[in-house]
């Protein structure tokens, strides 16, 4: 057999002794008794993944995955970009310092950890270099059935390694250029739609760029997501759909109300622009915590693993409610039993207790946080794991899915504007009842009045819920063109009090 696609979109030739097995036309996640199996196949240079549905080749000299692949309405479909990879995974230190791993910047040693009808995995190690201090292991999953397959990242530092800063890492999936076949983002319910395209008037900063057909600044910061919120997003159009799926998010630096990039557009001036999506795992965007080690300082951190989703259907809506489900079904499966790593305990606890705040105000929606024992700001926590959950009307809670270990409880909201904070919870398997948690508020004199809630959320406010775009300091001069008027009990903050009032 040979390698089924032009030899010359690579950088290397790949004409070699194997190619595509039979991949068939893709389809819902089959029964494993009915589904073709996993077919792993090897040469000297290459890899290749196989469960019928879908399929990817890796390099062995580098690591990195060239190809992604499968039958789209009986034709082959490929994810590639002829100048990028088509799964990638990088790192950033402080001062733009860029690592991309298995480019020549890190060796990379592949290895086949199992491989069996049902189930396969390869994991890729890359040694530590001087931007990147770090041992970094990437591994590759693939059960029978699925229409995708899985994959993570397991960073760690130890004895005999220098001082360095993990700033961002993530994943990037390059998609073909152009908008064959996505023609359209997804974020969340109400942020999808069509990329934007036609003349640029301007590029306002990076990957930002002032439109003619709207005369609107379309960013790729427009297309962040909350932590919390954020557990699929894709592209969708001519009846694909490709989705990014992050059950756990345990890992990600921040907790809930961080805020990462989801999906990217490259520049629409160097035409057909690429559209990739994003795994951020580690960032410090909108200001997020970077993760600083001292010379041999011992830390490891296991990042997913994340689901890479391929679906069809008539329409970009009904792809996104597939998405969704399927994205329901790896949030309850979390975390994968078929992950066999001592940075990844099977084995967790549930904690669960009852907020009571003495002034009588209400925990409702409150967010209640386990961060690392040490920290004092768990939105500026990146050092360890977070695990969190909102309070219902009655203060109650129950937080799922907990590693077993030592933290620190932290709890906002509930009309407080400082946090409620436990020391050392220890948590083991099986069940953790906090009891009932007395919240006694800080005050500072009585109360007159107040504008807005202290739940770390600008929604009340007015346009609370639209401050991602870039020229919101233009239509502040037409939604407010006297600046602001606030009334003591006249004026409402969703109306009269705006969530930034831009100088002039």
């Amino acid at each position: 057999m040979t390698y089924p696609y032009p030899n010359e979109r690579h950088p290397m030739n790949w004409r070699i002794g194997f190619g595509l097995l039979g991949i068939m036309a893709l389809a819902p996640a089959l029964p494993a008794a009915e589904a073709p199996p996993v077919v792993v196949q090897q040469t000297d240079q290459l890899i290749d993944f196989n469960n019928g549905l879908v399929a990817f080749t890796l390099n062995k000299a580098n690591g990195q995955i060239y190809s992604v692949r499968a039958t789209i309405a009986g034709k082959p479909f490929e994810l590639l970009s002829p100048t990028r990879h088509a799964l990638a995974f990088d790192f950033d230190a402080p001062n733009k310092v860029h690592v991309s791993f298995g480019t020549g910047q890190s060796h990379a040693t592949a290895k086949l950890v199992s491989s069996s009808p049902d189930f396969a995995e390869l994991a890729v190690d890359y040694d530590p270099v001087a931007a990147c201090p770090f041992n970094v292991e990437v591994c590759y999953y693939m059960r029978r059935g699925d229409p995708g397959f899985y994959f993570s990242m397991r960073y760690e530092h130890g004895p005999g390694m220098a001082a360095g800063e993990l700033e961002q890492t993530r994943a990037v999936v390059w998609t073909l250029r152009g908008t064959d076949p996505f023609t359209n983002y997804v974020v969340d319910d109400n942020r999808k739609g069509p990329y934007p395209a036609g003349e640029v008037l301007d590029t306002p900063m990076d990957t930002s760029w002032h439109y003619a057909y709207d005369n609107q600044v379309h960013s790729k910061y427009d297309y962040a997501n909350f932590v919390a919120d954020d557990l699929v997003h894709g592209l969708a159009g001519n009846g694909v759909g490709l989705w990014l799926i992050q059950p756990g998010r345990e890992y990600v630096n921040g907790g809930p109300l961080r805020q990462e990039l989801t999906v990217h557009q490259d520049s629409p001036q160097t035409l057909p622009q690429n559209n990739v999506i994003l795994w951020m795992v580690q960032g410090n965007h909108f200001g997020g915590p970077n993760i600083p080690m001292a010379a041999d300082e011992k830390w490891s951190r296991f990042y997913g693993p994340a689901f890479l989703y391929f679906n069809t259907g008539d329409t970009v809506d009904a792809m996104w409610a597939d998405a969704k489900r399927r994205a329901a079904l790896e949030n309850a499966a979390w975390p994968y039993s078929f992950v066999k790593d001592a940075d990844y305990p099977l084995e967790r606890g549930t904690v669960s207790g009852r907020i009571k705040i003495a002034n009588g105000d209400s925990a409702k929606n409150a967010w209640v946080v386990l961060a690392d024992p040490n920290a004092t700001d768990w939105c500026m926590d990146g050092n360890d794991y977070e695990f969190w959950t909102r309070a219902d009307a009655d203060g109650n809670f129950t937080i799922s899915k907990v590693r077993p270990g030592n933290y620190k409880l932290f709890i906002t909201g509930g009309n407080q504007f400082e946090d409620f904070t436990k020391d050392n919870v220890d948590v083991n398997v099986g069940a953790n009842n906090l009891g009932t948690l007395d919240w006694t508020p800080i005050t500072h004199g009585k109360t007159l009045w107040q504008i807005g809630m202290p739940d770390r959320s600008s929604q009340e406010f007015k346009d609370g819920l639209n401050y991602r775009h870039f020229t919101n300091y233009l239509h502040y001069a037409q939604t407010c063109p006297d600046d602001v008027t606030y009334t003591v009990g006249q004026s409402t903050a969703a109306q009269d009090w705006s969530f930034a009032q831009w100088g002039w």
